[in-house]
């Protein structure tokens, strides 16, 4: 529950955790597991008392005494967010492979990728860099909360391997972590305006063709100063994986 040692939430502030499209399922078990002894195992979207969205897993069961009277439910909970974040993460991807193949708009499909990050990690927020024809500057960014006056703010920019997190990644066609955009070097000439917006850290990879080509990038800001945990970075390179696909794709059709 994220709550101090020792402490325990109460019946109503437990239920209140569940979001709301799980609520009703929970009680609906919990009553019929009082009522007719029913065991439950459950898997639902909870919210902590540190505001963490997860997934769980609930089991419990009825225990009796001699006499066969209810004295209490017994049961446990045990965090799944990692599994079952992954099991969304690739059904989903797999609707926008699909997408891919018949053809839809790459704007379209580049902004599913990025709802795709952005749902699984809520604190980030996601923009896609592609490169323009001479391969030397950035073309006008797509993202889906990203203000237009810091997009328009890269539109056009010039890379090179010390122009904030981007630059480097396509510069140096590496993966570039800037936990910190105040105190990098990398962002010495363009920290201003992405601190007045509230980014502190920025994580960029770059997007290859299939002939090993950088076409673009994917860039992940957070508002607070953060790396990226394993599992983020597995799922965002195979989403930056995803996006190279969709433009090759694109390309062969103009």
């Amino acid at each position: 529950h994220d709550m101090p040692p020792g402490s325990l939430p109460t019946f109503d502030s437990a239920s209140n955790m569940i979001t709301p499209e799980w609520r009703d399922q929970m009680n609906k078990n919990l009553e019929e597991c009082i009522a007719h002894g029913k065991p439950y195992d459950q898997e639902f979207q909870k919210i902590t008392a540190q505001n963490r969205h997860i997934w769980v897993r609930s089991v419990a069961q009825l225990v009796r005494n001699k006499e066969g009277q209810i004295v209490r439910i017994q049961g446990a909970f045990q965090d799944i967010s990692k599994y079952k974040n992954l099991e969304i993460f690739n059904y989903k991807q797999s609707l926008i492979l699909e997408n891919i193949a018949s053809g839809a708009p790459l704007t379209k499909i580049i902004e599913e990728c990025i709802k795709l990050i952005e749902d699984q990690y809520s604190q980030l927020i996601c923009v896609i860099n592609l490169l323009d024809e001479s391969g030397q500057h950035l073309k006008p960014g797509i993202s889906n909360n990203m203000p237009a006056k810091y997009l328009d703010a890269l539109n056009g920019l010039k890379i090179g391997a010390d122009v904030g997190s981007c630059g480097p990644a396509i510069y140096e066609k590496r993966e570039i972590i800037v936990d910190d955009i105040a105190s990098n070097p990398l962002w010495e000439n363009h920290k201003e305006i992405a601190l007045n917006h509230g980014l502190l850290a920025c994580w960029s990879w770059p997007i290859f063709s299939s002939k090993g080509a950088v076409i673009g990038t994917f860039a992940a800001y957070s508002k607070q100063i953060a790396s990226p945990l394993d599992e983020q970075l597995q799922l965002i390179r195979s989403i930056t994986k995803t996006i190279g696909i969709a433009i090759e794709k694109d390309k062969a059709f103009e």
